[in-house]
């Protein structure tokens, strides 16, 4: 049986890298490729850690390639949310000025203790002086139904306190 997964990743991985060579100069690309290579980005991103990581990382240019592509293999439903994620929030902000800082990251990490990986996504907000920090861990537990573990979560969690509180 075809790995489609495997097919897509190595397809889509050639115009990715053509955009890479290009030093991240869209206009190297023609309109099939800029699509496949936005769709990709998207698709792994919004795995990963979401709209937002998605937009932070490759902005503006890449989410207008990306849902012309959504649009072209008619994936109205994703189209939909991308276009509500960016128009009913991002949007919104972006000529606020008491919105200075926006910043997304996402870690993982091998949690020896839980025998498992786990991801902590970082958001940070900044108006000024003040400033908003939100920490999501995830993973870490190896139950189908409940979570057994919580111990790399809660490491995670607790090495951002830490440092949160020093600030």
């Amino acid at each position: 049986m075809k790995d489609y997964g495997r097919l897509w990743d190595d397809y889509s991985n050639e115009f990715n890298s053509k955009l890479v060579d290009s030093n991240g100069d869209w206009s190297k690309l023609d309109e099939d490729e800029q699509e496949i290579a936005a769709l990709w980005k998207l698709f792994v991103d919004i795995n990963n850690g979401g709209f937002i990581q998605f937009f932070c990382n490759w902005g503006f240019q890449c989410l207008c390639y990306a849902m012309r592509g959504l649009k072209r293999i008619e994936d109205t439903s994703l189209y939909e949310l991308l276009s509500d994620a960016y128009y009913d929030v991002l949007e919104k902000f972006k000529d606020d000025t008491r919105l200075t800082e926006y910043w997304v990251r996402v870690y993982e990490r091998y949690s020896l203790a839980g025998g498992n990986r786990l991801s902590l996504t970082l958001t940070l907000l900044g108006q000024g002086e003040e400033l908003f920090l939100s920490a999501i861990a995830a993973g870490g537990s190896q139950g189908m139904f409940l979570k057994l573990n919580t111990f790399g979560e809660e490491s995670f969690l607790e090495k951002v306190r830490e440092l949160a509180e020093r600030l």
